[in-house]
C-alpha cells in the first residue's frame, strides 16, 4: 500500500475518532458492544436477536412455501426447472441479506429502503467543491430537481403507501379457516366470505399493535417457533413417504398448462415471493439497540439461512421424492392441479381430516406474517407521515398515547397513524380483488404487486452498493478528497487486490435477475393476471409520486449552510434571508404557502428521533396571508383563521371573477 494511502487512512482513522466524541454527550453501549464486550441490558421496546430472527421468519414462512411450490411446477414444466427456481430463490436472498445488512451497517434506522434511497440520490455541498465545471452543474441538477433525495423519498412513499400491504396474507388466512371449516368441499372458498374474514382478521390484529408493541412482538416470536416447527413435521413426514415407497399421482399437483417464457417469469417471481421477508427487519432497524449491529446481523443471518435450507430440502423433497409424475391425466371429471391450495395435505393422505388439520396450521402461518408485516409496515408508514410531505400528514404520523410511566422511551408507543394507514390500504387492496373472476389470482394480486414494485426498488438500492463507503464518509465530514469513487476504488484494491471485479459481477447479475422478472413477466402469453395490468399500477403509482413532486416540492425553498454554492444569475435561484429559492410554479405557492426543508449534516445514531424516522430532512410550511382552502384539505392545521372563513373569501373571490 502506497504511503499515501497509509496518510489516508490515518485521516480517516482520526475522522472516526472525532465522530465518536461527538456522541459522548449520549447513552451508548458499553465498551466493545459490537465485538462481544459488556454491554448494557435491553431498554423496554429494544428488539434483540430473537425478534429480528422472528420478524424475518414470519414474513418469509407465510403461505406461499405451501401453496406455491405446485404452482411453480405447474408454471415450470419439470422438476429440474422448478427446483432451480428455488435455489435462484435461495442465493438471490442471500445476496439481498448482504446488501441490507451493508446499509444497515451504515444506517441503522427504522424505515429501511427509504432511508437508503434518501440518503444514496443526496448530494451534500462537500460533493460540489471537490469538482468543477460539468459536475459541479450536474450536481447541482441534482440538487435542484430532485430536492437532494426528497425526489426519491416521495417516489418510494407513494409506492410503499400504495403498493406494501399484507392483503394477499389476510385472504389466505381467510381462505384456508373456510377450507378447515368444510373440508369436504369439492370448490376452493372465496366471495364476500373470504374478504369479511380477511378485514376482521386485519382489523383485529392492527388493534393488539396499537395496544401493546410488546405483545405484537410477543405473538410474532411464538408463531414463528410454530411456523419452523410445522416445516419441521412435513419434511420429516415427506422423508418417511420417500421410506414407504408412497407416491402422489402427479394430476394432483399438476396441471396441464404448457410451460411458456412469461410463465417462467412468473414462477421466478412467485419464488422470490415466497421468500420474501427478508428485508423486514430493516424496516425497524432502529429499534436494534444502538451500536449494536451485531444483534441484526445474527438474526438475519439465522433466520435466512435456516428458512432457505428448509425451503431446498422441503421443495426436493417434494418435486423428486413423492410425486409420480407417470401419472398425469386425470381420471374424467377430475380437475388438475391444486387451484391455488396447499399441497401439504397429499403428505397426509389428503382426506377430511388432513385438509381440516393443514387448513388450520396454514392459517396460522398466515396469521403470523400479518402480525409481522403490519408491525414493521406500520412504522414506516408512520415515518413516511413524520417526513411531513404527504396529505394529511398530521394523521399518519401521529402515536398513540402513553400507557406507561417511562415516558423517556419513544420506542415504546405505538404507531397509531401508521397502522391506520395500513389498514385502509390494505382494505382498499382486499376490496378490489373482488372484481377478479379467479379466486386464486384475486387472492395473489395484492403480493405480486408488491413484490414487483420491490423487485424495481432493489435495482437502485443494489447499484449503489460501491457508494456505502463514501457515504459513510459523508454522514461524518470526512475530508473532501475521500468523498471521490476512485478514492475507495483505490483503497479497496490496496486492501484486497481482486475483490472490487467479483463484487461487480455479483451486482450486476443480481440486477440483472430483478429486470429479467420485471421485463419477461409483462411479455404475453399470461397465465392469471394479466403482466400488463400489474405493470401499469405500478408505473402508474411512479407517476403520480413524480408529479406530486414536481407539483409541491419542485419549487421550494431550501436552507442552505453555504449560500455561496450554484449561480444565482441564472434566473432560477435567489437568496432569501439565508435560504436558497428556486423559482417556479406549483401548487403550494398557488395557496400561498411555502415548504421550508432543511437537512441535518450528520444522523445520530444515539438520538431516538433519528433512529425512530431515519430521516435527518425537516419539512415545515410557512403560510401566506392568502392561505386558503386547499391548505387545509389537504391535512394542514397552522391556519390562523377557520377554514370555514376561507371558504367563504374563496367564494367571494371567485364571484368577483366570475
Amino acid at each position: 500500500m502506497s504511503k499515501d494511502s497509509d496518510h489516508e487512512l490515518q485521516q480517516l482513522a482520526g475522522h472516526e475518532g472525532q465522530h465518536a466524541a461527538t456522541n459522548a454527550g449520549y447513552q451508548q453501549p458499553g465498551a466493545g458492544a459490537g465485538d462481544g464486550g459488556p454491554r448494557e441490558p435491553y431498554k423496554a421496546g429494544e428488539l434483540n436477536g430473537l425478534d429480528v430472527f422472528s420478524f424475518i421468519t414470519n414474513k418469509m414462512i407465510g403461505t406461499g412455501i405451501y401453496t406455491a411450490p405446485a404452482m411453480i411446477l405447474s408454471l415450470a414444466g419439470s422438476p429440474q426447472l422448478a427446483i432451480a427456481l428455488w435455489v435462484v430463490g435461495f442465493i438471490y436472498t442471500i445476496v439481498s441479506m448482504f446488501i441490507y445488512l451493508s446499509y444497515a451497517s451504515i444506517l441503522p434506522y427504522n424505515t429501511g429502503e427509504l432511508v437508503y434511497l434518501d440518503e444514496i440520490t443526496s448530494v451534500e455541498e462537500t460533493q460540489l467543491s471537490i469538482h468543477t465545471g460539468i459536475f459541479v452543474r450536474v450536481k447541482e441538477w441534482f440538487r435542484r430537481y430532485l430536492g437532494n433525495g426528497l425526489f426519491a423519498y416521495t417516489i418510494y412513499s407513494f409506492l410503499f403507501i400504495g403498493l406494501f400491504n399484507s392483503g394477499t396474507n389476510c385472504l389466505q388466512f381467510a381462505r384456508q379457516v373456510l377450507i378447515a371449516a368444510d373440508p369436504s368441499s369439492q370448490n376452493p372458498p372465496g366471495g364476500a366470505q373470504v374478504r369479511f374474514i380477511a378485514v376482521v382478521t386485519l382489523s383485529c390484529i392492527c388493534l393488539i399493535h396499537y395496544f401493546s408493541a410488546s405483545a405484537g412482538r410477543m405473538v410474532n416470536f411464538w408463531l414463528a417457533i410454530f411456523k419452523i416447527t410445522f416445516l419441521f413435521i412435513l419434511l420429516f413426514k415427506g422423508w418417511d413417504m420417500i421410506r414407504q415407497k408412497i407416491a402422489i399421482p402427479a394430476y394432483l399437483v399438476v396441471s396441464t398448462e404448457a410451460p411458456s417464457k412469461s410463465n417462467v417469469a412468473k414462477a421466478l417471481l412467485l419464488v422470490i415471493f415466497s421468500f420474501e421477508g427478508w428485508e423486514n427487519a430493516n424496516f425497524v432497524a432502529g429499534e436494534v439497540p444502538p451500536g449494536s449491529h451485531h444483534v441484526l446481523r445474527r438474526g438475519f443471518f439465522s433466520a435466512v439461512l435456516l428458512n432457505g435450507c428448509l425451503y431446498i430440502a422441503l421443495n426436493a423433497t417434494f418435486l423428486f421424492g413423492v410425486i409420480d409424475y407417470s401419472q398425469k391425466q386425470p381420471p374424467p371429471g377430475q380437475t388438475p392441479g391444486l387451484q391455488g391450495t396447499s399441497f401439504a395435505p397429499l403428505f397426509f393422505g389428503d382426506d377430511v381430516s388432513a385438509k381440516q388439520c393443514w387448513g388450520v396450521l396454514t392459517s396460522i402461518s398466515a396469521l403470523g406474517s400479518i402480525i409481522s408485516i403490519v408491525y414493521t409496515f406500520s412504522r414506516v408508514k408512520q415515518a413516511i407521515g413524520q417526513a411531513n410531505i404527504i396529505p394529511w400528514s398530521c394523521i399518519w404520523k401521529t402515536d398513540s398515547p402513553e400507557r406507561t410511566d417511562n415516558t423517556e422511551n419513544d420506542l415504546k408507543r405505538t404507531p397509531m397513524g401508521g397502522i391506520i394507514l395500513h389498514w385502509i390500504q390494505t382494505t382498499t387492496f382486499i376490496a378490489i380483488t373482488a372484481s377478479i373472476a379467479n379466486e386464486a389470482d384475486a387472492i395473489s394480486l395484492p403480493g405480486i404487486l408488491q413484490t414487483y414494485s420491490h423487485a424495481l426498488i432493489i435495482i437502485p438500492v443494489a447499484l449503489s452498493l460501491p457508494r456505502l463507503p463514501y457515504l459513510a464518509m459523508s454522514l461524518r465530514n470526512a475530508p473532501a478528497h475521500q468523498h471521490t469513487f476512485d478514492y475507495w476504488l483505490r483503497r479497496i484494491w490496496d486492501r484486497t487486490g481482486w475483490t472490487i471485479l467479483p463484487l461487480v459481477i455479483l451486482i450486476l447479475a443480481y440486477c440483472a435477475c430483478n429486470a429479467f422478472v420485471l421485463v419477461d413477466y409483462v411479455i404475453p402469453p399470461y397465465s392469471g393476471v394479466d403482466g400488463w395490468k400489474i405493470l401499469v399500477a405500478v408505473a402508474g403509482t411512479l407517476a403520480l409520486g413524480a408529479a406530486y413532486y414536481f407539483l409541491v416540492f419542485a419549487a421550494s425553498f431550501s436552507e442552505s449552510s453555504d449560500s455561496s454554492t450554484g449561480d444565482a444569475s441564472n434566473g432560477q435561484r435567489e437568496i432569501v434571508g439565508g435560504r436558497i429559492r428556486y423559482r417556479g410554479w406549483s401548487i403550494l405557492e398557488w395557496a400561498d404557502v411555502s415548504a421550508v426543508i432543511s437537512r441535518a449534516e450528520e444522523f445520530n445514531e444515539y438520538e431516538p428521533k433519528a433512529r425512530r424516522f431515519g430521516s435527518r430532512r425537516d419539512v415545515r410550511y410557512e403560510l401566506g396571508r392568502d392561505a386558503w382552502f386547499l391548505y387545509w384539505l389537504f391535512g394542514g392545521s397552522q391556519l390562523d383563521r377557520s377554514p370555514w372563513t376561507t371558504v367563504e373569501g374563496l367564494w367571494q373571490d371567485w364571484w368577483r371573477w366570475a
